[in-house]
């Protein structure tokens, strides 16, 4: 008995398997076109959907770029809020899900190394999720305020806006990363893990500074070393405008979207 249940169950997982296929298979060949946010998504699609390459378009998320346009007065009153009026430390950034795949505990592992060597910087926090506690409980290092924790905020164009640099530690595969095309628009120069869609959004020399994902030792050195180098610092966030206007604008992304709808109507 015991082997018939298994060869009916094994039976049953093929035929689903099977099913599954067939179902994929007649969707990839109903829909006329794929708009892939990434290559990295065009690749996927191309692998573990079968989606033939010539269906596949990439165009890039747009942003509004003149949202990262954030005046001079509206910088210094998040500074003298967040710092007080004195406080002129290099500022760091994340934002997004506070959560382990998006690589949190990575990032809190090398502001704790970054601590033992320099004292010139804080890191600020935005975002909410599993690990938030985690945030709140971290504050302090070595007996100063290192972390600021701002929870959930609706105006990250402000944050970046005071920022030197954003830290995207991602472990997981985005498929994008928003938050560094937000980044380049604000002319904030980026660290980020070279996984997934990342690498096209923040580009490794040019915008940003990657790093192997999950390599502790790896971003403590990346983040010291801009923090160190101001003149790098300014030809990233040079960089990263131009990056930003050439590729995220989203009038242009409209409209190129708009170009593959109308190629079918």
């Amino acid at each position: 008995t015991s082997r018939l249940v298994t060869n009916v169950t094994t039976d049953s997982n093929a035929l689903l398997s099977y099913a599954k296929r067939l179902k994929r298979r007649i969707w990839v060949n109903m829909v006329d076109k794929y708009i892939a946010v990434s290559d990295y998504v065009a690749l996927q699609l191309q692998d573990h959907a079968g989606v033939p390459a010539e269906k596949i378009t990439t165009i890039f998320n747009g942003i509004l770029l003149e949202r990262f346009d954030v005046k001079d007065v509206a910088k210094e009153k998040l500074r003298v809020e967040l710092f007080g009026k004195n406080s002129r430390r290099k500022i760091i950034c994340y934002v997004g899900q506070l959560s382990e795949e998006k690589g949190v505990l990575c990032l809190l592992a090398a502001i704790r190394c970054l601590s033992a060597i320099r004292d010139d910087f804080v890191l600020i926090v935005a975002g909410a999720g599993p690990l938030a506690a985690l945030i709140a409980d971290n504050e302090v290092i070595d007996g100063k305020k290192r972390i600021f924790f701002l929870k959930y905020r609706d105006d990250v164009e402000k944050i970046l806006s005071i920022s030197d640099l954003l830290v995207c530690p991602s472990l997981w595969e985005e498929a994008f990363g928003l938050v560094l095309a937000e980044a380049a628009a604000a002319g904030v120069p980026c660290v980020a893990s070279r996984v997934g869609g990342i690498p096209e959004v923040a580009i490794d020399g040019q915008t940003a500074v990657l790093f192997e994902p999950g390599d502790i030792d790896n971003l403590t050195e990346v983040l010291n070393t801009l923090l160190a180098d101001d003149e790098k610092r300014k030809t990233l966030s040079i960089n990263s405008k131009i990056h930003a206007m050439r590729h995220f604008n989203l009038s242009d992304v409209v409209a190129r979207t708009l170009d593959v709808y109308n190629a079918y109507l």
